[in-house]
């Protein structure tokens, strides 16, 4: 047993130059990450970088490459963070070579370099299909909210931008006739301190009112577009229609289809309230009549005059309420009606609601197969997954290409996919129930199904049946197992709780880096380097 400690002596110099094969294990994940780097086609990257000229030579596009997926693999996202890891963290120093590139240059090169991820992500596919991963069989599509780099009380509404702008209007006049006073003809050399914004605050307002009319008309396209003129009339018919067969309708107990004139179902409400109290009042007098032929007295209350009714009463009330309700939304402004609103920070993103609560973000689709390989991935500014389901299918089979026969068998997703159009599309089968997952799987114990559905059935109703067949219901059970954990990678794992950038094309650009990263993590564990 020694009888003293091991010296430590800070001072001694090394006698030989230090290899870098000797700092890190052979397997540690950064000689592989080294091996696949080495091997992309990097010609978007390096199509950036400034050659030729005068100065000092560039930071190689591979080395900062490697920083930010290393970076990535570790949830280490700040460029002034990565910084301080090329210069204190031994698998860093052997990424750059002992450089130690600053965090103005890793940050430009992420932003100089947002397409090329694209590149990227579908070259680590490629290498992930050679490595005989991406099992195709059932696929799950899912979207995750994640947060914007802005504040959600950023948002502004049109009338406060208004208001914003002709405050930096008056403001921009004072100062002009403060200089008139003070310098005359003479130009002068300094801006008005209060005008100085080095965030370019009037450049954010013109965007937000351009999201803002952008919204407009998305809204005024979609109001148009969902209104069934066919159903209207047809309900406004049955309106109309005295038999008592269509007494529900009038009754309010259908709901009128988008589209339909709400004076004109209140008017005929009112009036066939109306005729159903008169009704009434003439029954009772025939009855009576009768009983005076028969010698007897007519027992029970007669109805009240029809004015006096109380439903007769009610239906009026509202139809004058709807009446001034009506003329008030043709007089005022869309402000008024309903304010649009844009983010001053980021007025590309967008407000959305989480299980958490509201967060300013961008909705990110997700399809991935069953052995969590991220096959397609894309942020967009949609509140709602509906819409997305085509194009994201339609990038998943281009990407499906690169692994084995190329064709995916079947798509599983969450209700909130669900619509005829997205169970009627073209592409592999799908399983889309209406509802939760917990009650898709209830109904499939309690009321199962066999075989093919029904000639007869709507595309839901045929859903709803192959759902509740044993293997319906084992194939949808799969979209957890494969989604899920997916989601919880990209926000613990990568660290992408919030983007480090704002833009929709800086959030899908990032997006698309922290997909490759995963990817490259499972390539990584399926065949260690």
């Amino acid at each position: 047993m020694a009888l003293t400690f091991r010296s430590v002596d800070r001072d001694q110099q090394f006698l030989l130059p230090p290899s870098m094969a000797d700092w890190l294990a052979d397997d540690h994940v950064v000689w592989f990450l080294i091996a696949v780097v080495e091997g992309l086609d990097m010609s978007k990257f390096q199509g950036r970088a400034k050659l030729g000229g005068a100065g000092r030579e560039p930071i190689d596009p591979r080395l900062l490459l490697l920083v930010l997926i290393y970076g990535y693999c570790l949830g280490e996202r700040s460029s002034r963070q990565l910084e301080r890891q090329c210069r204190e963290n031994v698998a860093f120093r052997v990424i750059t070579a002992n450089e130690a590139p600053d965090h103005t240059t890793i940050s430009r090169f992420r932003k100089d370099n947002e397409s090329a991820f694209a590149s990227l992500f579908e070259q680590v596919l490629e290498l992930c299909a050679a490595a005989g991963l991406g099992q195709l069989g059932v696929v799950a599509l899912d979207g995750t909210k994640i947060a914007a780099n802005a504040s959600k009380d950023s948002n502004t509404s049109a009338s406060r931008l208004r208001e914003e702008v002709d405050r930096i209007m008056r403001e921009a006049d004072e100062a002009d006739n403060s200089d008139d006073d003070r310098l005359g003809d003479d130009r002068g050399d300094s801006v008005p301190p209060r005008l100085r914004d080095p965030s370019h605050r009037e450049e954010r307002i013109a965007a937000a009112w351009k999201h803002i009319q952008e919204q407009r008309e998305q809204a005024s396209a979609a109001a148009s577009a969902n209104v069934d003129q066919g159903k209207v009339d047809e309900y406004l018919e049955r309106m109309a229609d005295p038999s008592p067969g269509a007494r529900a309708v009038g009754n309010g107990f259908t709901k009128p289809p988008r589209g339909t004139d709400r004076v004109a179902v209140a008017e005929f409400t009112y009036q066939r309230q109306r005729s159903l109290q008169q009704a009434r009042i003439d029954d009772r007098e025939f009855r009576k009549a009768q009983c005076a032929t028969q010698g007897t007295v007519l027992m029970g209350v007669d109805p009240l005059p029809v004015d006096q009714a109380r439903h007769v009463a009610r239906a009026k009330e509202h139809l004058e309420r709807v009446k001034v309700q009506a003329q008030h939304a043709a007089t005022e402004t869309t402000d008024q009606l309903k304010p649009q609103r844009a983010n001053t920070t980021d007025p590309q993103s967008r407000l959305m609601k989480t299980r958490g609560g509201w967060i300013q973000g961008y909705n990110c689709q997700i399809v991935a197969t069953a052995d969590q390989i991220i096959l397609a991935a894309h942020a967009t500014q949609d509140h709602g997954d509906v819409a997305q389901y085509e194009p994201m299918i339609d990038a998943a089979q281009r990407a499906a290409r690169h692994f084995g026969d190329g064709r995916i068998d079947t798509v599983v997703a969450d209700a909130g996919y669900h619509s005829k159009s997205n169970l009627t599309a073209e592409g592999p089968e799908r399983l889309i129930p209406d509802g939760k997952g917990y009650a898709t799987a209830k109904a499939a114990i309690e009321q199962p199904s066999h075989g093919p559905p029904p000639a007869h059935a709507t595309p839901a109703e045929a859903m709803k049946h192959r759902l509740r067949t044993a293997e319906g219901i084992d194939t949808y059970s799969k979209r957890k197992t494969i989604i899920e954990p997916i989601n919880g990678h990209l926000k613990d794992r990568t660290g992408l709780r919030q983007f480090s950038r704002r833009g929709l094309e800086a959030a899908d650009s990032e997006l698309k880096l922290c997909a490759a990263v995963l990817n490259l993590g499972k390539l990584f564990r399926a065949a260690p380097a």
